[in-house]
């Protein structure tokens, strides 16, 4: 597969959604209108044309034209290379369609971007809780090779449907609850208690050495069982949709994982954070496309999320030694830095007051408080939960009320104590032993 290596800011409103299966956008989509040309006579011109109120324009010329039997829109253009764009109908907030045509890449007015490479998918479409007005196709070509053209066929427009919910971190059985879980460096399993039905999945995955990296990758509501190998960069993941193994080798022994979801797919992203040189690297599950982008300094560490609750995950960095966090929200690519926490502090952001934004959080272990800026009030909240001298915050959301709940793990003797964010309950789960890692604080900082 081509790969594009490209630096770019995603900027996308808040619900927007990108799908490669046509089967998965349709059912996010209500009220679809289908458009595949071929009741259009053939044309060509410098014209826009208009059909079922979709506008086509190219750079160059416009019209409908034969692509192995079936009529399509083509976009023409000088050989370097064409732009079309397409506006679509009033009030569109679903989009999909089939483009032919490679290297591609495409803006879309609500934000986001998509880049088609050989090998890749023809179909994409985008959801949005605001109206899409327009695509934007770019597509360079060479001289030598001709005139540069633009394929575009069966067009789905119309509404997005009723939202689904989020899948929720470190949920193995897809019950929008956190999974109490650990993991043991010295045998390499991983002990889940399934929090759907009270039962035990063992996972045997992992060598000494390696670093769990949880994530729903797949894009199914299920956390995945992986870890990345920092001796030899390789992910290691298992998908749940199909217990079939995606293994990729991305980073060198001094990066730091930082696996999240930055096109707003719905699946989670393998990434890295190279303090060194201050780059952040992505492979976007989205079109398999590598980003690169630069965000933090020498000193930071990774703490990604949703900041701005576009959902899309914004770069974001914490300095341990004067607590100041660095963000870049992608709604807008604006930037905020934040001074939040002392040295000795453990950054644990998360969204603690369920508006559908990360909020800026810390946790102190010297007196076992926890330190929130709930981003629905902009108020600050603490919390006195943790104190016995090795304890590991473990924030999650254990009772599914789509809050994440505080709460610690003592290695000391293997217990987990959380705060139900739901009624203010707390309750005590005896789960792992002294040495063993809590799956849940394997991105705390």
């Amino acid at each position: 597969m081509c790969a594009l290596y490209v630096l770019f800011a995603s900027t996308a409103e808040a619900g927007a959604r990108i799908y490669t299966d046509r089967d998965a956008f349709i059912a996010a989509s209500q009220n679809l209108q289908a458009t595949d040309f071929e009741d259009q006579p053939l044309s060509r011109g410098s014209q826009p044309i208009v059909v079922n109120g979709i506008t086509f324009s190219a750079s160059q010329a416009v019209g409908i034209n034969l692509r192995n039997g079936s009529k399509v829109v083509l976009g023409e253009g000088v050989p370097e290379g064409v732009q079309v764009i397409v506006t679509l109908p009033p009030g569109t907030t679903a989009v999909g369609f089939e483009q032919y045509s490679f290297p591609m890449n495409l803006a879309v007015s609500v934000g986001g971007e998509f880049h088609y490479t050989a090998g890749g998918p023809t179909f994409v479409g985008f959801t949005s809780a605001t109206p899409i007005d327009h695509l934007i196709f770019n597509y360079s070509y060479f001289p030598q090779q001709g005139m540069s053209t633009v394929y575009l066929d069966n067009f789905l427009v119309g509404q997005r449907g009723p939202v689904a919910q989020p899948p929720t971190a470190f949920d193995f059985t897809g019950d929008f609850k956190a999974d109490v879980s650990i993991w043991r460096p010295s045998n390499g399993t991983w002990y889940i208690n399934n929090s759907a039905n009270g039962s035990l999945s063992l996972f045997g995955w992992s060598v000494a050495g390696d670093v769990p990296v949880p994530g729903d990758y797949d894009g199914d509501g299920k956390t995945d069982v992986a870890i990345w190998r920092p001796s030899t960069g390789v992910w290691y993941i298992v998908n749940s949709s199909n217990a079939q193994v995606t293994i990729r080798s991305w980073g060198v022994s001094s990066d730091v994982p930082a696996p999240a979801d930055y096109d707003f797919d719905g699946k989670t992203d393998i990434a890295i954070f190279r303090a060194a040189t201050s780059r952040w690297y992505i492979i976007r599950s989205s079109d398999g496309t590598q980003k690169d982008v630069i965000w933090g300094g020498s000193d930071d560490v990774p703490v990604q999320g949703d900041y701005d609750g576009d959902g899309t995950i914004d770069f974001a960095v914490w300095q341990p030694t004067d607590g100041k966090w660095h963000l870049r929200n992608s709604d807008s690519n604006s930037t905020v830095d934040h001074y939040w926490g002392v040295s000795g502090d453990r950054a644990v952001p998360a969204d603690y007051d369920g508006d559908g934004k990360t909020d800026l959080a810390i946790w102190r272990p010297s007196n076992g408080t926890w330190y929130i800026i709930n981003s629905a009030t902009n108020t600050v909240k603490t919390l006195s939960w943790g104190i016995v001298s090795g304890d590991v915050p473990v924030a999650a959301d254990y009772d599914g009320d789509g809050k994440a709940d505080v709460a610690i793990w003592r290695p000391s003797n293997g217990t987990w104590y959380i705060i139900n964010s739901s009624d203010g309950v707390s309750r005590v789960v005896g789960w792992g032993v002294s040495g063993d890692v809590a799956v849940p604080s394997v991105y705390v900082r």
